[in-house]
């Protein structure tokens, strides 16, 4: 079983994202790299990340893998291409590594800067591009994703690793750093250390080790591994006779002091909490199995927005400049509209079914949500401290949202695309990748588990399927 044994963090220049878990037999890793240090690197690194979530590869059959595998790149070359002449990054490409684990085996799809090797206590393999002389090759060799206006040939490794082995990725100017080092098995991972100390690199390290078997345990810890499953299994049943019958018993009671613990729960520190009952957290607070975002419809506007998308349960609410649209969610036909004479600087929606909208010219009205009736209009003292619009802002989904959840995300747009990440850890759960450039995005739909865009002249609903 390939598990992981050491990696680095994301930073603005390179992404590691690793779909992998403790006994699953296939794994995701995936590796990106660019010696540029922007933020135009990470909307390069939001779309692949996004592109790999919508391609889905770990449920890919065995017997199309490889096939499929070479069209995506194919097709992603293309994509990178057009994206880094659009934001005019320092080079064309980006380097990326792909890591597929299946069992002991190894799936290997590379391009550009980033290298990679396997040690063991016999020998060390270098996979995929050599290592000697890298620094010497032309840009063209460097074979970067996205640098070629042409349709690639994608090159997929096989490996098997043994028991035992590691497996080694890490930029070109650190493999050259090692090479002089005369790295082995017994020293690599020291060595590593003592570059990192004056150099900060992306880096993985994956271990192969024997897969754990019940066969040649002594009576006494099969004894405790059945006794183990046999509390589990009670565990399950009583759990499932509370979904189906105690539920509305005990919510009752259970709410009287949900709020105090709620607040106490969010000051908890969770790495003092492992450190003192050396607990996994990053295991034990998974927000959910399986989290995809996915479109499920687009409207084009004709006017543009310039204010992020309010709703409740009826309606939309739609600022452009001095006009307010409102429009009703289920058929998207507009209810109402109002024009004002100075530009709309701040909205919200209010208790009795009203909503109050504050213009440049320090006037707030109040408005009939239903009619768009304007029931009282006040002169403000000073409104020039409200912001004229919330642009782009991360938000986060709690369990008060989302029930399916078992613990909060963290959600990140960019103007290519969305970003789940687990709030334990900051791991990667779910992307969606965007086809025009979002501008504004709303809170959390509790009742239709969405959240609305403005992508370009439409307005997008982005669904959450989530499973446990």
């Amino acid at each position: 079983m390939i598990k992981i044994f050491d990696k680095a963090h994301s930073t603005n220049n390179n992404l590691i994202f690793c779909d992998n878990f403790q006994n699953r037999e296939k794994n995701l890793i995936l590796l990106t790299y660019s010696p540029e240090i922007s933020d135009k690197i990470s909307q390069i690194n939001n779309h692949i990340l996004s592109q790999i979530f919508a391609l889905e590869p770990l449920s890919i059959n065995d017997t199309e893998l490889e096939e499929k595998l070479q069209s995506f790149f194919v097709e992603l070359n293309w994509q990178i291409n057009n994206i880094c002449k659009k934001i005019n990054t320092d080079e064309i490409g980006i380097s990326l590594l792909l890591l597929m684990t299946f069992g002991n085996e190894m799936y290997i799809i590379q391009f550009g800067r980033l290298l990679l090797c396997t040690l063991s206590k016999n020998e060390t393999k270098i996979i995929g591009s050599e290592w000697k002389h890298f620094s010497i090759k032309s840009k063209d060799e460097l074979n970067l994703l996205g640098s070629k206006e042409q349709d690639i040939q994608v090159k997929i490794n096989k490996i098997q690793m043994d028991s035992e082995s590691y497996c080694l990725v890490i930029p070109a100017d650190i493999a050259e750093k090692l090479l002089q080092l005369n790295f082995t098995y017994q020293n690599f991972i020291q060595q590593l250390d003592e570059i990192s100390q004056s150099q900060n690199f992306p880096y993985l390290i994956l271990k192969s080790s024997k897969e754990f078997s019940v066969t040649g345990l002594n009576f006494r810890h099969k004894t405790k591994i059945r006794v183990t499953a046999f509390l589990m299994i009670i565990a399950i049943i009583i759990s499932v006779i509370y979904v189906i019958i105690g539920n509305n018993a005990l919510e009752d009671r259970l709410n009287i002091k949900k709020e105090i613990i709620q607040e106490k729960v969010k000051t908890i520190d969770f790495k003092k909490l492992q450190e003192n009952l050396h607990l996994d957290y990053g295991l034990l607070f998974v927000p959910a199995r399986s989290i995809k975002m996915k479109k499920i419809w687009s409207s084009e506007l004709p006017f543009e927005v310039t204010y992020n998308p309010l709703f409740d349960f009826k309606n939309f609410y739609l600022i452009s400049k001095k006009q307010v649209f409102v429009y009703d969610k289920g058929k998207q036909i507009k209810i109402w509209n109002h024009s004002f004479d100075q530009e709309i600087i701040h909205v919200n929606l209010i208790d009795l079914n009203r909503i109050i909208i504050l213009t440049s010219a320090n006037i707030s009205y109040c408005f009939n949500r239903e009619n768009g009736e304007i029931l009282w209009e006040k002169v403000s003292l000073d409104t020039s401290f409200y912001s004229n619009n919330g642009d782009l802002y991360p938000q986060q989904i709690s369990l008060d949202k989302d029930k399916r959840l078992n613990n909060s995300i963290l959600l990140f747009p960019s103007i290519s695309g969305l970003i789940l990440r687990n709030i334990a850890n900051g791991d990667s759960l779910s992307g969606y990748s965007a086809k025009d450039k979002i501008l504004y995005n709303s809170e959390y739909d509790i009742i239709e588990k969405s959240i609305y865009l403005i992508e370009g002249k439409n307005l997008v609903r982005v669904n959450f399927e989530i499973k446990n």
